[in-house]
Formats: structure tokens, sequence, C-alpha cells
């Protein structure tokens, strides 16, 4: 009995040698189709995030050209306060200047420590007003008074 056990086990070796080899094979083929699904996934998901990376260089560009052009309008707004306060720093020399002789012409002159009456007051600061106006209007627009930028 043993013998003829045997002889039935040698018998279904190849059998069973082709039955471990599909096996394998089938275990194989899954394992390839779970690979295979999961490269697709990943390939996928790859071009999703080359999208948004794309999307995302084109607005760091549009961030950078915007980030630029301000930087080019603050230098533009610089450069006008620089020249508004040079100008200014020019006129208050002129009219630190006037004031200069006028206290000198006031120091000599024995009048002047004398009262003056308040009507004659007034009139001095009306035309003193209107000077200060018109100088106002001659340096912000000298072709208009005839007058050069000095």
């Amino acid at each position: 009995m043993l013998k003829v056990l045997f002889s039935m086990v040698v018998n279904k070796i190849p059998q069973m040698v082709v039955l471990t080899i599909c096996a394998i094979l089938l275990g194989l083929n899954v394992r390839n189709h779970n690979i295979t699904s999961t490269n697709n996934r990943l390939e996928a998901l790859l071009d999703v995030k080359e999208q948004r990376i794309m999307e995302l260089r084109m607005k760091n560009k549009a961030m950078d050209d915007e980030f630029r052009a301000l930087i080019m309008q603050l230098q533009s707004s610089n450069d006008i306060l620089m020249k508004m306060y040079a100008d200014r720093e020019n006129h208050d020399k002129r009219i630190n200047h006037m004031l200069g002789k006028i206290n000198k012409s006031l120091e000599s002159d024995p009048t002047a420590a004398l009262p003056v009456p308040p009507a004659a007051l007034e009139q001095l600061r009306n035309a003193g007003k209107r000077t200060d106006r018109q100088l106002s209007e001659s340096e912000a627009n000298p072709a208009a008074t005839g007058q050069s930028d000095r």
C-alpha cells in the first residue's frame, strides 16, 4: 500500500509543479495589476501637481511683475518728494535771507521802533498775503509769469 501511495505521489509531482507555477504566475499577475494601477494613479497625481506648479509659477511671475511696478512707482514718488523737499529748503533759505535783510534794515531805521497804527498794519498784512500768493503761483508755474526756475 505504501508503494501504491508512493507511486501516486510520484505520478502527481509534475502536476503539482505545474499547479505551483500557475499559482506563482497568478500571484505575479495580481501584483503586476496592483503596481500598474498604483503607477497610473501616481502619474495622474504627478500631472495634477505639475499643473499646480505651473499655475503657481505664473502667479509668482505676475506678483513679481506687480512688485517691480510698485518699486518703480515708489522710486518715482520718492524722487518727487526729494525734489519737493529741495524746493522747500530753497524757499525757506530765500525767506530767511529776506527776513535777515528786513531785520538789518529795521535795525538801522530809527522809525522802525515806533508803533504802527492798526489800519496800516492791516494793510501791510493784506499786501503780504497777496505777495505770498503771487510767489506761490510763480513758483508753481514759472512759465505763466515769464520767470525761469532759479
